[in-house]
């Protein structure tokens, strides 16, 4: 019963114990297969493992499903796995699939999808809020000559049944270009990188290049956890690698040539000051332009956007209960040593199959109609970030929580009133006092590295949960998000069964963790990201006796912390070309075997020389370059957060002293994140 809130958070959880007897870290890959009739509702979710506490691992889960099939299995799963065993012994794993819900708010997700038996034998990608119906499909290779982004459907919206498929507003585009001989020249050699299938914020990327060689695309898709609307960013980059001469060029299109069937009575573009125009919608009946005037209009104004509204078509699953659209939250075109940010739009009239005669907008680049023929150069960059909204037409067929919508009359539905308030509320603004900021749509965040308070901002604005992305930090666990009420700092809490309201990745190139909430924000208010372990720490204490080569200091390596996972490297000098060093390690500086701490070495001919540390082990340190490098590899097991090693060196130093031997000063090295 999807409508009981409560089922909506019953998830899948399986323990997963695996066993290595390795001395080096192993990977181990996973191939888990599943039909659907154990896991309902097929359409949406995301799986993840976790570890014993129920914290998100960061592990990569590549989804893999059908539901089209004739024959049994239906219905299937395939999901794959490779998690990274650090050390030899048992590791007690949890594989989780999030269904409907992750915590207070619905679940966001892109997996591949397997048409085998729906007709055409094909690959999409399929993107959903909940799991109730596809919300955004791809179809990166275009095998049905059709569009990118083919069905679309709104969230939480009546179309026939509650917590079931609702109509289909699709579809969508990313480059369109036809070149002189007026053909389309798609995107081939498309590759496609899953970054992430959800559950708070998905990550897929589509890079291809055209089929004439001359432009090359990189199109990021993002959907994050929320509860009011279908809202995806799209990260547009396009290089142009030889000049293009064209009849027709778009870098992303909302009423597809070949898909949209839709019957919008209306469109409209303006900013987040108000509407500049609201047309009716007059399709011409065939593919291009009306006219010039339709052709490079500038969207001037802050949080540029485009609605088509108002959608006449009625079918047994209604059509008729959604606007989409998109708002243009950055735009840099880089064209003939110029450098353009006012975003330009075409109108241009479709005609899906030769009977669907539609009007829809381009997201362009500025026209020129002096020019006989349309040119952009070798060498043309642009960078394009478009928020892709699916919106509710009419409050009454809207049935989710969102407070946000729920508090809106029921007259901002009806045209682009509502629009215009997602465009202006959703330009956040965000002030980072702590950590470095990458982006705000998604907001994105360089964590400090090594800070127990990793990341701390203001933010300004918000309409629906506003995802928020901290990378750059040291390992998966131990973090809370946390908001400021005047002087008190509380959790972000949205937990319905422990840790589960927030997603982490690894990134392998760098061996650091993204973190990925989702707030419900509107006014002004002050985040932190904090750790509940320690923060590591290297301090030196105690003296050292120079000897024949001066002053001896033992001091960490610039850059080094005794960090979990990581070597703490700390060096001694001067010494002498024919020193022998040794160091000794020890867990106290107090006492050693019964002897308290510091112990003065005069009485054995080392005058001025002290032991500040417990010399629990000993090790030979390499001398070279008038100095000592000592690397301390730290383990990265979680139980030593917050323990303290004591280092110092014991130089053998002939002439320095009757024993011919001589100390450093000491260090102190606390582990921790």
């Amino acid at each position: 019963n999807w409508a009981d809130p409560t089922q909506q958070t019953w998830y899948n959880r399986h323990d997963l114990i695996l066993t290595s007897t390795a001395n080096d870290p192993v990977s181990i890959p996973l191939a888990l297969d599943q039909e659907a009739d154990v896991i309902s509702s097929i359409t949406g979710g995301c799986a993840m493992l976790r570890d014993s506490t129920g914290e998100p691992l960061g592990v990569p889960v590549q989804i893999s499903k059908n539901w089209h099939e004739t024959t049994s299995p239906k219905h299937w799963y395939h999901f794959y796995s490779a998690p990274l065993l650090s050390e030899s012994g048992s590791h007690d794993l949890e594989f989780t699939i999030a269904k409907a819900k992750w915590g207070a708010a619905f679940v966001a997700s892109h997996a591949q999808l397997s048409l085998i038996g729906w007709g055409q034998n094909q690959q999409w990608d399929e993107s959903a809020l909940g799991c109730w119906g596809e919300s955004v499909t791809y179809d990166p290779d275009l095998t049905l000559g059709r569009s990118m982004v083919d069905d679309v459907r709104p969230f939480l919206v009546l179309s026939q049944n509650l917590y079931n498929w609702t109509g289909n507003v699709g579809g969508a585009d990313f480059l369109t270009y036809r070149g002189l001989r007026g053909y389309r020249d798609r995107l081939g050699r498309l590759r496609t990188l899953y970054r992430s299938p959800g559950p708070n914020l998905t990550d897929v990327s589509y890079a291809g290049v055209t089929q004439d060689g001359k432009i090359e695309a990189r199109i990021r898709a993002r959907m994050g956890r929320t509860d009011d609307v279908v809202r995806v960013f799209y990260d547009l980059e396009y290089t142009f690698l030889a000049e293009v001469r064209y009849v027709r060029l778009a870098f992303f299109q909302v009423c597809a040539d070949n898909y949209s069937d839709n019957d919008y009575q209306r469109l409209a573009y303006g900013n987040a000051a108000g509407v500049v125009a609201d047309l009716a919608a007059a399709p011409i009946g065939s593919v291009g332009y009306a006219s010039n005037a339709d052709r490079g209009i500038a969207l001037a104004g802050a949080a540029p956007w485009v609605l088509l509204y108002n959608n006449l078509k009625q079918e047994a699953l209604r059509e008729d209960l959604a606007n989409v659209g998109f708002v243009v939250r950055d735009y840099e075109l880089n064209i003939g040593g110029a450098t353009i940010k006012t975003p330009h739009i075409n109108i241009v009239h479709t005609n899906n199959w030769g009977q669907y005669p539609e009007v829809g907008f381009e997201l362009a680049v500025p026209f020129d109609p002096a020019r006989p023929v349309q040119v952009v150069p070798a060498g043309t960059t642009l960078r394009a970030t478009v928020e892709y909204l699916v919106l509710p037409d009419d409050k009454r067929f809207y049935y989710g929580p969102s407070a946000d919508l729920n508090a809106l009359p029921s007259s901002m539905f009806l045209g682009a009133a509502l629009m215009r308030r997602l465009a202006d509320e959703n330009r956040v603004t965000v002030q980072a006092s702590v950590g470095s900021l990458l982006g705000t749509h998604p907001i994105e965040i360089q964590a400090s590295a090594g800070n127990t308070v990793a990341a701390q901002f203001t933010l300004t604005g918000g309409f629906g949960y506003v995802s928020m992305v901290f990378s750059g930090l040291g390992r998966h666990d131990g973090w809370q998000l946390q908001r400021r009420s005047g002087t008190t700092w509380s959790t972000v809490a949205q937990e319905v069964e422990g840790n589960d309201y927030w997603q982490a990745d690894r990134d392998p190139s760098s061996g650091t963790y993204r973190l990925t909430f989702n707030v419900d924000n509107t006014a002004t208010t002050e985040y932190r990201l904090i750790s509940s372990y320690p923060g590591a720490s290297a301090t030196v204490f105690g003296g050292g006796w120079g000897g024949t080569a001066g002053g001896r200091a033992r001091a960490a390596q610039p850059g080094s912390l005794p960090r979990l996972g990581t070597t703490y490297s700390a060096t001694v000098s001067p010494l002498g070309a024919a020193a022998t060093a040794f160091g000794l390690l020890g867990a106290s500086n107090t006492t050693w075997g019964g002897i308290s701490l510091p112990l003065d070495l005069s009485l054995i001919g080392m005058p001025g020389c002290w032991i500040h540390v417990s010399g629990d082990l000993t090790m030979p340190l390499a001398v070279a370059a008038g100095g000592a490098a000592w690397d301390l590899p730290i383990p990265n097991v979680t139980s030593l957060m917050g323990q303290t090693l004591y280092q110092q060196a014991f130089i053998i130093d002939p002439g320095a002293n009757p024993l011919n031997a001589v100390t450093s000063n000491a260090g102190a090295a606390t582990i921790g994140i």
